[in-house]
């Protein structure tokens, strides 16, 4: 039988790794990245891993090799375990989304993580201090727009059967993903 599958979208800084982290650590489910794909693509091709060479990278397997070469590589991926579930990070074009449910059926829900202002998801990203990160608000406004022209991100977001609001703290998160319907259904 096919795990069922949790897909995570949302803008930089939402929280999409955070809600997963609590289902891995509450429900013990398994756990894929988007970004690993490309990051394990960038270590073989001796590309330093900064996010624009990371965006490039993508863009340039997905021209080469079709707008869901990532989300094939993890459906591989997760077909090659024997996980009863798991969690997909990083799911970002409509592309990917119809991957995976024309692979996983009604076995595979989309989970939006929103955070409705931008600064906030700019002070989360500033204060987990990763290279790869923007580090200032112009930077992190032309990341925005290159991602929504190259991935359609806010069309994937509309795409989420579930959605879960993270503008508060940590706690509250975990508090909204445990009375989300994703709980009941993956734990």
């Amino acid at each position: 039988m096919k795990p069922k599958v949790i897909g995570v979208v949302g803008r930089n800084g939402s929280g999409k790794d955070e809600v997963l982290n609590h289902l891995q650590e509450q429900c013990g489910i398994a756990v894929v990245s988007s970004g690993d794909v490309v990051r394990d693509i960038a270590e073989k091709e001796d590309i330093y891993p900064t996010r624009e060479n990371l965006h490039d990278i993508s863009l340039r397997y997905m021209r080469e090799r079709g707008n869901d070469f990532v989300a094939r590589k993890l459906i591989e991926k997760i077909e090659r375990n024997d996980w009863p579930a798991v969690g997909v990070s990083g799911v970002r074009s409509p592309h990917d989304v119809e991957a995976f449910r024309g692979h996983f059926g009604d076995r595979f829900r989309l989970v939006a993580v929103r955070v409705w202002n931008p600064r906030l998801r700019f002070g989360r990203i500033r204060s987990r201090g990763s290279t790869r990160d923007p580090r200032t608000w112009d930077a992190f406004s032309e990341q925005e727009q290159a991602e929504e022209h190259h991935f359609q991100v806010s069309r994937t977001l509309q795409e989420a059967e579930i959605t879960i609001d993270n503008s508060g703290a940590m706690s509250q998160l975990h508090q909204k993903i445990e009375a989300s319907p994703i709980w009941n259904w993956i734990c």
